[in-house]
């Protein structure tokens, strides 16, 4: 009977001891899916102007260029430079004066977003549109 206790007893805190290294394994990151290099569509253009027709270039070494029109026929034009970054599901962008814009991949594009990840408010969602091209 003590061999069958003991034996008993054993067991059982042989099992708890190999219960406690039994670790998750971490899942891996999935990778980024790739997304192209140029879009366009309209984008706020601020306060004291209309929405602009915007063209963004995303460059394979981390710059961007983002250039945009206001003002139909007597179209004015800016650029703003600086450096993206992407998570799997945010791409930010981060111009040269510090300012940063965010954007939720979509199917076809990419979908401007406020900073709390939900879309800009709007009659119309920001959308611009992946042109067709290279991919990174």
């Amino acid at each position: 009977m003590k061999a069958v206790v003991l034996t008993l007893f054993a067991t059982l805190a042989l099992g708890s001891l190999l219960g406690c290294h039994n670790r998750q394994i971490a899942q891996q990151p999935s990778p980024l899916e790739p997304m192209k290099q140029s879009y366009s569509g309209l984008l706020p253009c601020g306060p004291a102007c209309q929405d602009s027709e915007s063209s963004l270039f995303l460059a394979t070494d981390g710059s961007y260029v983002l250039e945009q029109r206001t003002g139909g026929e007597s179209a004015l034009r800016s650029a703003q430079y600086g450096q993206w970054a992407r998570t799997a599901d945010t791409l930010t962008l981060v111009a040269m004066n510090g300012e940063k814009q965010r954007f939720r991949p979509t199917e076809n594009g990419l979908e401007a977003i406020a900073w709390r990840g939900m879309p800009i408010t709007n009659p119309h969602l920001y959308h611009l549109t992946a042109n067709n091209g290279k991919t990174l």
